[in-house]
């Protein structure tokens, strides 16, 4: 599974793609962003991980390498809120950043899903979807809004709860036996190992 974060080299992008890098279920991970994305990626890469990690910059089309094959892109590029900056103010800057982006995923990964973390959540991921829809790829499952970093943390215990099936009320015990036995997560279809990792990054 491919998975990329756009903003990678930000206060937000920097510990999330730590986060991400520690996911067993990411083969590879692209980290995009105008500036120091190659420093990160050669900082992860000393993590002990399936995962293998690459910078892109927006130059020699750093974008489209990013997003190419991805089944998975976050997005907290973009700035912070700072004192005395209002609302419309954020979104003037934000929005266009974070429309840039979709295009970008319209264009080279049109099937992935997008968690658009860029404030104001409520005005960019708007614009995601009619990006999407323009480009007449929009799927409505398939763009959301993460709310919480800390759902960024797998949570083996939940994927494995996702994993079984719900037991009758009495199951035989050589089906009680077999659904107790540990997610082996390397021989999931990759389907099932989108679904896991979709639900452990959002469950809050």
């Amino acid at each position: 599974m491919k998975a990329c974060v756009a903003g990678a080299s930000g206060g937000i992008g920097q510990p999330l793609s730590l986060l991400l890098k520690n996911c067993p279920l990411i083969d590879e991970l692209s980290l995009y962003d105008v500036v120091n994305t190659p420093g990160v990626a050669a900082d992860l890469s000393h993590i002990s991980s399936p995962a293998k990690v690459t910078g892109y910059l927006p130059k020699d089309d750093g974008l489209k390498k990013a997003f190419t094959g991805c089944d998975l892109v976050v997005i907290p590029a973009g700035i912070p809120r700072k004192p005395g900056m209002t609302r419309d103010d954020l979104f003037k800057i934000n929005a266009g950043i974070v429309k840039g982006l979709i295009e970008g995923i319209a264009e080279n990964c049109p099937k992935a899903y997008i968690l658009i973390i860029s404030n104001p959540v409520n005005s960019t991921v708007p614009i995601a979807a009619e990006v999407l829809k323009r480009a007449g790829v929009f799927i409505p499952r398939g763009c959301s809004v993460s709310l919480l970093l800390t759902s960024f943390v797998p949570r083996p215990s939940l994927l494995r709860s996702l994993a079984r099936p719900t037991l009758p009320s009495s199951p035989s015990p050589s089906l009680a036996a077999t659904l107790e036995r540990p997610l082996s997560l390397s021989s999931a279809r990759p389907s099932q190992r989108l679904t896991f990792l979709l639900t452990s990054l959002t469950h809050w």
